[in-house]
């Protein structure tokens, strides 16, 4: 079977993706994935295959504007938020917090379309913010899945082709649609793989098959000191792409530093190589890991405190490791709610950024609460590997498609 993966124009969008389409590999299938130039390399470094349909489009630009905007407004952009909005409003804000997905779809529409009618996928796999997915499956009638890569904060949003009516759906796509002959619709998926366990997933969708989440954040060469040193070991992050969204002001890797001074402990520091210009001088003893895979990291590590992007949730549950998130935005939020109801982690916000209520968080993370957070962690850890394998979700995808 070929099966055609289409991805956003992110890394850690696309790396959530790649245990299925490995196990899809493994079993004898042809897989693509049609792309941007911008994660080219991070395809072909996992080992599978990409497809060039379009130039770059620079969606990561595009969201820091975004959250830029509301910045300056004063208005945090959150689920609650949105749901409490008068439909009027509802729309308007709808239109604007669309308008970075809906022109990457535009400006991929043509090639992948075009792509798709050449090499006949008999299924197209795409992330929910691909809009164009529905788009490339319609033009060879082949079945659309989506593949989320964290819990569901979008479809919480209400974004297009996740179940809201299609009188909500922003002009622009309405039109890009329309231009294909596709009719609009409320779903077109016929399944829905999820790797986020039950616990940490706000919505059940119709067609859900669950998978296990298999950690991987990228190749990479395990330190010789990963193994651990004897001492209590704390991991810092700030994911993949947060500066690039949040820019230097929103880098609070620094602050985070700053505050674990006080506390005993070995400091490992998971950074990208491009914002280690932004870190200052850290804590003497600080390992510091560039462009280290996380999952190498964390089995070394009592705790994690980082910036609540899905992938790193995801890992840090997977491995069974306790989580402080500090949260920036409003997906981190959501993210940082639904960790905390399984009380496998605790959330403080930047709003409170001052160093009382983040060390008050940090003695948590690491005393107070260290064995209430490990034992939930443990809990969520053996909730995701009771989940289907990526290789059974693969077979049951290629059985009923």
């Amino acid at each position: 079977m070929r099966i055609l993966f289409v991805p956003m124009p992110v890394s850690t969008h696309y790396l959530s993706m790649v245990p299925l389409a490995w196990a899809c590999r493994a079993a004898g299938h042809e897989v693509r994935f049609a792309v941007q130039p911008a994660i080219v390399d991070t395809i072909r470094r996992s080992g599978l295959t990409a497809a060039v349909v379009a130039d770059d489009y620079d969606f990561a630009g595009a969201i820091a504007a975004r959250r830029r905007a509301r910045k300056e407004s004063g208005r945090p952009l959150t689920p609650d938020m949105v749901a409490n909005l008068s439909p009027a409003e509802r729309l308007a804000v709808k239109e604007r917090m669309f308008a970075p997905q809906v022109s990457a779809a535009e400006s991929v529409a043509d090639g992948l379309v075009a792509y798709t009618r050449r090499w006949r996928p008999e299924l197209v796999v795409a992330d929910p913010l691909a809009l164009a997915g529905p788009l490339a499956a319609a033009a060879v009638d082949a079945p659309f899945v989506r593949h989320l890569w964290g819990p569901d904060v979008i479809g919480a949003m209400g974004f297009p082709g996740l179940g809201i009516a299609v009188d909500h759906w922003p002009s622009a796509l309405l039109r890009l649609y329309e231009r294909y002959g596709v009719e609009p619709a409320a779903d077109y998926a016929v399944h829905t793989v999820d790797p986020c366990p039950p616990s940490l997933q706000a919505n059940a969708r119709a067609g859900l098959l669950s998978m296990r989440y298999v950690p991987y954040n990228g190749p990479g060469i395990e330190p010789d000191w990963a193994a651990g040193s004897g001492r209590r070991r704390v991991c810092v992050t700030w994911g993949m792409t947060s500066s690039a969204v949040g820019g230097r002001e929103g880098f609070l890797v620094p602050w985070i530093l700053k505050a674990l001074a006080d506390f005993d402990m070995e400091i490992v520091l998971a950074i990208k190589a491009s914002d280690r210009e932004l870190l200052g001088d850290p804590p003497p003893g600080t390992l510091i890991a560039e462009e280290v895979p996380l999952h190498l990291l964390l089995p070394s590590c009592a705790a994690i405190i980082h910036q609540g992007g899905g992938g790193t949730l995801l890992t840090a549950a997977a491995l069974g490791v306790p989580q402080l998130i500090v949260t920036n935005s409003g997906d981190q939020q959501f993210n940082a709610r639904l960790l905390t109801a399984t009380g496998a982690g605790a959330a403080v916000s930047v709003g409170e950024a001052a160093d009382g209520p983040l060390k008050t968080a940090i003695a948590g993370l690491l005393h107070d609460d260290a064995d209430a957070l490990r034992a939930a962690a443990g809990r969520l850890r053996a909730e995701i590997e009771a989940q289907p394998t990526p290789g059974a979700v693969a077979a049951s995808l290629t059985e009923r498609s």
